[in-house]
């Protein structure tokens, strides 16, 4: 039976709520192309809890129970348990719907890797070596090393949360990626970044909004997210001040006249509703709630149009750059002074030094990434 309609739809009741408002006066989600729903408007909470059971089997192809028949804890009953625990905290607004949505896909590939039913207390580092060999070849280093501490994560809730009654062995080769493989990567990416021209030439031919975004990408180590989230109060001067949102770790920028005008350009079309950056329909450039990625999009079509579409490159080679071109600035120990712009937390820089980086080391790294861009 359809639920009555009201005069307009309500909003999510929280902001990682993963139901959208039906017209028909249910609360949807479209699961393989089909609409389903799971209840009515004025009872989120109960549309909630049916769309985590169906979710459980039919998309995690889980049955929500942590323990077989014998007792014992089951993989798909950790993660399970892991996933409802997340979605807690998406709910409160302390993790993103995009990183539950990553534990979702992890926490799929191990129940199928490891087997449903299978007990915790079995397992051990033959199973994590068999899973690493299982690795597509073509998964980077970034992405198998957030598989594997994504899977670990799950195993140290299992324990901390009394799952288990014992940390999981995973063996030698359930590791992050050694260092010299890394730097090995990292070189074969610089053909997977634009050169001075390409960027040159995809800012000529960008709508406003885009070229915007480009800049920022180069100017302060923005990727897709970054610019998605980015408010009009954020960007009142020369200076921009956003913490990191997927770590909420500091950064400071020092703009270039360029992106300040590129900006201004943004916001004398702007509707006065946030966010700074929307598509012309009015819709998100990137949807955190769904993973649409508008901007990858529509930067696809730019770099065919400019023929700028190498394989490899996308718009985050932009943050690439700003921390391959700012190495070479003529600033001592610079890397400390990149990590600040970028918003990387290598989880060695204490927060007091970070304050102690003046803002001329800052300006001269931005002007380093300026000249490489714009000087002859």
């Amino acid at each position: 039976m359809v639920a009555k309609k009201s005069k307009s739809k309500p909003k999510k009741p929280s902001k990682g709520f993963p139901l959208y408002a039906h017209s028909n006066g249910q609360w949807c989600k479209t699961f393989k192309g089909e609409k389903h729903y799971f209840g009515p408007w004025d009872d989120p909470q109960g549309a909630l809890k049916v769309w985590k059971e169906f979710e459980a089997k039919h998309v995690l192809g889980m049955q929500p129970k942590t323990s077989n028949d014998s007792g014992g804890a089951t993989v798909v009953g950790m993660v399970t348990g892991f996933l409802d625990s997340k979605q807690n905290k998406v709910d409160r607004g302390d993790l993103s719907p995009r990183t539950l949505n990553q534990y979702v896909i992890a926490g799929r590939w191990l129940v199928d890797g490891i087997g449903r039913h299978r007990l915790i207390e079995t397992i051990g580092p033959a199973d994590f070596t068999k899973l690493r060999n299982s690795f597509p070849a073509n998964w980077g280093t970034v992405f198998s090393d957030a598989r594997i501490m994504h899977v670990r994560t799950m195993f140290k809730w299992a324990y901390d949360n009394d799952v288990i009654d014992r940390p999981v062995k995973y063996g030698s080769d359930w590791s992050k990626t050694p260092k010299k493989r890394v730097r090995l990567e990292q070189q074969a990416k610089q053909g997977k970044e634009f050169t001075k021209k390409e960027t040159l030439a995809l800012l000529e031919a960008a709508q406003p909004q885009i070229k915007a975004m480009i800049l920022l990408g180069l100017n302060a180590g923005y990727g897709n997210l970054d610019c998605a989230r980015l408010r009009t109060t954020d960007v009142k001067g020369v200076w921009l001040d956003v913490p990191r949102g997927k770590t909420g770790q500091k950064r400071r920028c020092w703009l270039w006249q360029e992106t300040r005008d590129a900006i201004k350009a943004v916001m004398r079309e702007h509707d006065g509703e946030e966010p700074l950056f929307k598509t012309a329909a009015g819709n998100l450039w990137v949807d955190e709630d769904t993973g649409r990625n508008n901007l990858t999009k529509e930067f696809l079509k730019l770099r065919k149009r400019t023929d700028c579409n190498r394989k490899g490159v996308g718009f985050y080679s932009f943050r690439h750059m700003t921390e391959t071109i700012a190495s070479d600035a003529p600033v001592k120990n610079v890397q400390p002074v990149i990590d600040l712009i970028m918003g990387h937390d290598d989880g060695t820089m204490a927060s007091n030094y970070r304050e102690s980086i003046s803002d001329k080391r800052i300006k001269d790294v931005c002007q380093h990434l300026r000249g490489w861009l714009f000087d002859a």
